[in-house]
């Protein structure tokens, strides 16, 4: 971590209770109180470095004492900026120097004062350090949420953004700072494991940088924050959208508990005896629908970028922790596109509705193959797939464009992998004595006619519905 050290003076700053003081011959004849802290300081040293004070006092010449509120960074950043003011040895460094840039503008400590004022020093340490490196820049940001509005106004947090999103669009092999890594080789860096296998001959042992490399340093960003750094690396139009995936992936199952085991949340009637662990819940839960809400938000602008097993695992955490309604629509938009990629056992989502009695909520799996069904629909009406004149039949005496009675193609073999999956879906579903038939029919119609070369599957769930 990079730091600079100001001044060359020993500390000789005393501290009894909240009083603070210089240890000096010259009793102190200014006294500033920040946040019920009282600092017994000087007045000559103050006023030549903050115009903030020294135009205070030029208002009254009697005054001895000031009280500041809203000092940003509280007590111990204005102590920091005061033994600036005489001289004494300060360390600046990623965890304080954005509290320290934005206390120093509320004193005022420009150039107009005194030159090489603090801020001044401050601005040199960001531009040439702090914006420049990678981990400082991402502990620089995280600092930020305690210091609104001062950090945003200053455009200090911008800054912190830019510079990490350029960093980490850096091409890898050009990676040559610390990072976090802890995870197996991911998807898009297996894929690229080929492309680089000359550059690994080139520089002999040297172990290439994973183009993921940056996904665990950002992960420990609050999730405004985060969002930020992502769309700022989108803006850029250099992000691989399987990237992105990765990136989210990674930051679901470290912030939202339990989220690969389908676990989002302790149970709540362990709680109920216990107001006060109860309103943790309550809390946790707003916290952790709140974060799920703002994920998916940023992952519809990247669709495809996310497996649909893991999209299935968000929507049952969107519908266990009571998410928005967009949130839930969307989430379930999505992954009727991609149900293709989907198992049995994703779909198995415990229905939540007082409505019904049924194990599972079949009524949200029958909307997520509408979507699957109506995309497939939107394909084959495509002039592209039109013109490359596919083989289809209608059943007679029904019109030929409904849904129902388009055959697919040989070549088409993700609509038969949904058929299949209907089909096995059901025969979980009928070993449910709640299940009405209107429920398990209308979820067996969707599927297009054709689209089951072999009705085994189905034959095999209504078989075991009838038993039951």
């Amino acid at each position: 971590m990079k730091f600079m050290k100001i001044g060359s003076e020993p500390d000789i700053f005393q501290a009894f209770g909240t009083n603070r003081s210089i240890s000096s011959d010259n009793a102190s004849d200014f006294k500033v109180i920040v946040d019920g802290v009282s600092f017994h300081l000087h007045k000559l040293p103050l006023l030549s470095k903050s115009m903030k004070l020294k135009r205070d006092a030029a208002k009254n010449l009697e005054l001895d004492q000031v009280e500041l509120d809203g000092v940003p960074g509280g007590v111990e950043i204005f102590e920091l900026c005061v033994k600036f003011c005489y001289g004494i040895i300060i360390t600046i460094n990623a965890y304080n120097v954005i509290a320290v840039r934005c206390a120093a503008e509320f004193l005022q400590m420009t150039e107009e004062a005194s030159k090489g004022n603090l801020i001044s020093k401050v601005e040199v340490f960001l531009n040439t350090c702090i914006f420049r490196g990678w981990k400082d820049a991402i502990i620089s940001l995280q600092s930020t949420e305690t210091l609104l509005p001062w950090a945003e106004n200053l455009g200090l947090a911008r800054k912190c953004i830019d510079a990490i999103a350029c960093k980490a669009l850096v091409d890898p092999e050009k990676v040559d700072w610390t990072f976090t890594y802890t995870r197996a080789a991911s998807r898009i860096q297996s894929e690229s494991n080929n492309e680089k296998l000359s550059s690994k001959e080139t520089h002999g042992s040297h172990q290439s940088v994973p183009l993921d490399w940056w996904v665990e340093d950002i992960a420990d960003l609050e999730i405004d924050l985060y969002c930020r750094v992502i769309n700022a690396m989108k803006l850029k139009d250099r992000l691989n959208h399987i990237l992105v995936g990765e990136a989210l992936h990674y930051y679901a199952v470290k912030w939202l508990p339990g989220v690969s085991k389908e676990q989002y949340l302790a149970d709540p009637r362990k709680c109920s005896s216990d107001q006060a662990s109860w309103t943790d819940y309550v809390e946790m839960a707003a916290r952790h629908r709140q974060l799920l809400e703002k994920l998916v938000c940023l992952l519809l602008h990247v669709k495809g970028s996310m497996s649909c097993s893991f999209l299935l695992k968000l929507l049952k955490g969107a519908m266990i922790l009571g998410a928005s309604d967009s949130t839930t629509r969307e989430l379930t938009k999505q992954v009727g596109l991609q149900l293709d990629e989907a198992s049995v056992g994703d779909l198995l989502i415990p229905s939540l509705s007082y409505a019904s009695d049924t194990v599972y909520d079949v009524d949200l799996v029958q909307t997520i193959v509408k979507h699957f069904v109506m995309k497939d629909r939107n394909h084959r009406s495509s002039p592209t797939i039109l013109s490359q004149n596919l083989e289809t039949q209608t059943v007679p005496g029904e019109e030929s464009n409904s849904v129902q009675n388009t055959l697919p193609s040989g070549k088409d073999s993700s609509l038969l992998r949904v058929a299949k999956l209907v089909d096995d879906y059901l025969s979980e579903i009928a070993k449910d004595d709640h299940l009405d038939v209107s429920r398990f029919m209308n979820l067996a119609g969707l599927i297009p006619d054709g689209a089951r070369p072999v009705h085994d599957g189905l034959y095999r769930a209504i078989d075991i519905y009838l038993k039951v």
